[in-house]
């Protein structure tokens, strides 16, 4: 003998559970401004496919660049670093002057330069320090973008799992709404 539940009642449930969801719904989330955001990525969707298409260009161009002189972009832009720590240091030093000696601005800038060449002095240091680990750095980003350029399809990969993570998600955020939009919260019995 089987029990089956009473259709009538069911759908006399689904429909006050459904009721109190969309009610729920609207009362908490701003419907109107979600709908306002999905438009506004309707009318530029082509500007973002550009830019994703960009983006992928630049990095199968910087790829390229990497496999043939890592080396000197890597260099290039440890001693860029270095030279930005001592021009802003130069800068502050010089801009100085347009305060009075006696202004606090005038130490506050003194001090910041100084601070600024310590900083690109000992960042120049560490590098003097790890140059036998960064040619090693060198020779690992020129083999990884090796691997890259001749496995181009690993480059997907990232936006495979991004639509993965995004439905993921979008599936728990309905089932949480979904659950707290079913009844009312409240507090249980304490267990006898």
């Amino acid at each position: 003998m089987y029990c089956l539940p009473d259709s009538a009642a069911l759908k006399s449930a689904l429909n006050a559970t459904l009721k109190t969801f969309e009610e729920n719904f609207y009362k908490y989330f701003d419907v109107g401004a979600y709908a306002s955001y999905i438009a506004d990525i309707y009318k530029a969707w082509k500007v973002i496919a550009i830019t994703v298409g960009v983006a992928v260009l630049a990095s199968i161009l910087y790829l390229l660049i990497l496999r043939c002189c890592a080396g000197v972009v890597i260099f290039f832009s440890i001693f860029a670093i270095i030279g930005a720590f001592g021009a802003g240091g130069y800068w502050l030093y010089y801009t100085r002057v347009q305060y009075e000696v006696a202004d606090p601005n005038y130490k506050y800038m003194t001090y910041g330069a100084y601070a600024l060449w310590g900083v690109a002095g000992t960042f120049f240091l560490i590098t003097l320090c790890c140059l036998s680990r960064i040619r090693l750095a060198v020779a690992i980003m020129k083999v990884t973008s090796q691997f890259i350029y001749r496995t181009p399809s690993t480059l997907f990969l990232p936006v495979i799992f991004f639509i993965l993570v995004l439905a993921w998600l979008l599936f728990w955020v309905f089932l949480a709404v979904y659950i707290g939009s079913v009844g009312t919260p409240g507090p249980r019995p304490a267990p006898l």
